[in-house]
């Protein structure tokens, strides 16, 4: 019986998806449960030990803000040249870009202004400042299950980008070849937004499946971007945290700091002024 027994819990452990532990938790803002967690991930297929981070944050005690240099002087910035500009204390890519450096890759639009009205076949759209304070601050609209026109009117922000998981939440990316640093967005059903960073390259569906293993209860799960350009930085009173992506051939280098990528488009947080 005994020997069953081990031999089950080898089996369970050899096809679950990767075994995660967390190390380190460091709590930003204790008032509103700001918070940075850090997982040690082992991967099953080459069982390769990575840190996913996890950035958790409360929407609403924080803002999101889209700041695009097209509106503003088509300038590109680092993501810590974007924070110390203009005042926000947390800023992270808003999607991809098209090839003018420039525009937002699929449909955006800023406080009810327009920047790309080309609505692609990416099927998620993250997004943030509502029309009034009933509606959920920020969310991801899956457009496999919902219809965009429904959520037009009621944000003003929207950014669309790749969805991550499906209707039923299952990992609706392919098995690929391809590794990068990604960098991605995650909401759950309490409104919750999860912001998510692996430096160490992995496929997408690898970066999923390890994020679903941690049983966070996130509900729907967008991509920001991958590779180099991926960046996240954070900088409080008494925390500062700054990391960028790497190139699959340089790692296990790792990198900290914003990079040498200056980004046209990000989104900024900040702490809402009636709640310091």
């Amino acid at each position: 019986m005994i020997l069953k027994a081990i031999t089950t819990i080898f089996i369970i452990l050899c096809f679950s998806g990767a075994a995660a532990s967390q190390n380190e938790v460091h709590i930003i803002d204790s008032a509103t449960g700001l918070a940075m967690h850090k997982y040690r991930i082992v991967n099953p297929q080459d069982s390769a030990e990575n840190d996913l981070y996890i950035l958790k944050i409360d929407p609403e005690y924080y803002e999101f803000q889209l700041l695009a240099a097209i509106e503003l002087d088509s300038v590109s910035r680092t993501v810590s040249q974007w924070c110390a500009e203009f005042g926000y204390e947390l800023c992270f890519n808003a999607g991809m870009y098209a090839a003018d450096n420039l525009t937002p890759l699929g449909y955006c639009k800023n406080n009810g202004r327009v920047l790309n009205p080309h609505v692609n076949y990416h099927k998620a759209v993250l997004a943030f400042s509502p029309e009034n304070d009933s509606i959920v601050p920020v969310t991801i609209i899956n457009r496999g299950c919902n219809d965009l026109d429904s959520f037009e009117n009621r944000y003003g922000s929207m950014v669309q980008s790749v969805r991550m998981l499906g209707c039923a939440g299952g990992n609706v990316w392919n098995q690929s070849d391809k590794k990068h640093s990604i960098l991605a967005l995650a909401t759950d059903s309490a409104g919750m937004v999860f912001l998510l960073f692996s430096q160490a390259p992995s496929s997408v569906h690898d970066f999923i499946n390890n994020v679903k293993a941690l049983e966070q209860g996130l509900e729907q799960m967008i991509y920001l971007e991958g590779g180099i350009p991926a960046a996240l930085y954070v900088r409080t009173n008494n925390y500062s945290f700054n990391i960028s992506g790497v190139a699959e051939d340089l790692w296990p280098v790792r990198i900290s700091g914003s990079g040498l990528t200056k980004l046209p488009n990000v989104i900024a947080v900040k702490k809402k002024a009636d709640r310091r």
